[in-house]
């Protein structure tokens, strides 16, 4: 039963990884979105003079 404790915890481990990097990406891709939005609005109505 001891090589079934390391199976069950290796296979925890890694799920627990693949949540905790997949939500890192949701979290990633949405920080981009919300920045590439601010970015076309500020473009869009503070034109500033290039220099």
């Amino acid at each position: 039963m001891n090589i079934f404790r390391w199976i069950c915890g290796f296979s925890f481990l890694i799920w627990i990884s693949a949540l905790i990097i997949g939500t890192g990406i949701n979290a990633i891709n949405i920080l981009l979105s919300i920045s590439a939005f601010v970015f076309i609005i500020d473009a869009m109505l503070y034109k500033r003079k290039s220099l």
